[in-house]
């Protein structure tokens, strides 16, 4: 693999070292899964001999799809390579040497025509911008049945969630708090949190909280997709680029009941903090998103 420059010596001495701690171990290094998979999957079982949350049986699957052109560990985000997937490409190259004929399947860089360097390419970072949110509508219509049955807000909010606090300080980086997938059965862990973006804002009462980051994480095995839509924190995450604080939804929602529109609000609310929200349309579609999952009664 290095000769034809799939990888370097530095990857080489990677994936030996990790033989020998197998050896050492008296388990096997890689072993590729045949059962029940499809034919354009690869997967790879992967010795690791640290337990983790992805490896608690001190192995760790590897996803080569060779339709996509991708790979997938659940250590390592979508567009970043890892020991695991070098030792599973190794694999690959000494059992399916069609596999590697022209392009490598790599994961982080910019141009396809960089494959003959030893660099992280880009097929990932493609899978990784469709990866969310999803294109296809049924994807869709399942992470919305799922917010919708297990991410609903109570009727009735804890005290230090419903007031505006100058105090209260909101996470930045905004990550799924699932790490099995709850479609599968059995204890299927997810990927590594995936970002979004890293210019997320939170919308409050008293400001706006720039430069927010927010992830995304997914299953393997079935494909479901998962979010950041956790009330506890005092948030409601419309778009993940657009959060609103619970205390400004639950104000926006008093002063509809009172007949003021959202875009008078929006008005009262940058000339208070000096900062410019986004547009009266987008807060609304947040609102109404918040009471979407409220479970509470509806506005009338």
């Amino acid at each position: 693999m290095v000769n034809s420059k799939w990888f370097g010596d530095d990857k080489k001495k990677l994936c030996l070292d990790r033989q020998n701690k197998a050896k050492n171990s008296h388990v096997p290094l890689s072993v590729c899964s045949r059962i029940g998979t499809p034919q354009t999957k690869k997967y790879i079982s992967i010795y690791e001999p640290t337990v983790s949350y992805y490896s608690r049986l001190g192995r760790v699957m590897v996803t080569y799809d060779t339709k996509k052109n991708s790979w997938h560990c659940p250590c390592a985000r979508t567009k970043r390579s890892c020991p695991h997937k070098y030792v599973a490409k190794w694999h690959l190259f000494q059992t399916h040497r069609e596999l590697f004929r022209k392009v490598r399947s790599t994961e982080e860089g910019k141009h396809l025509s960089t494959a003959t360097e030893d660099k992280d390419s880009n097929d990932e970072a493609e899978l990784g911008s469709q990866l969310y949110p999803p294109k296809d509508i049924q994807k869709l219509k399942d992470i919305t049945m799922y917010i919708y049955k297990y991410k609903k807000l109570p009727a009735v909010l804890p005290e230090h969630l419903r007031l505006p606090s100058m105090e209260k300080e909101y996470p930045r980086h905004l990550i799924p708090e699932e790490l099995m997938c709850q479609h599968c059965p059995g204890n299927v862990p997810l990927s590594d949190p995936v970002l979004i973006t890293q210019k997320a804002k939170i919308l409050t009462n008293l400001c706006i909280v720039q430069d927010v980051s927010t992830y995304c994480k997914s299953c393997h095995q079935c494909g479901a997709q998962y979010r950041y839509q956790e009330w506890k924190d005092g948030l409601h995450n419309f778009n993940d680029h657009v959060l609103l604080s619970l205390p400004l939804c639950l104000t926006i929602r008093n002063m509809l009941q009172v007949h003021t529109a959202v875009s008078r609000v929006i008005e009262y609310l940058e000339l208070t903090t000096g900062q410019r929200f986004p547009s009266a349309d987008t807060v609304l579609q947040g609102y109404l998103h918040f009471e979407a999952v409220f479970q509470g009664a509806c506005l009338s």
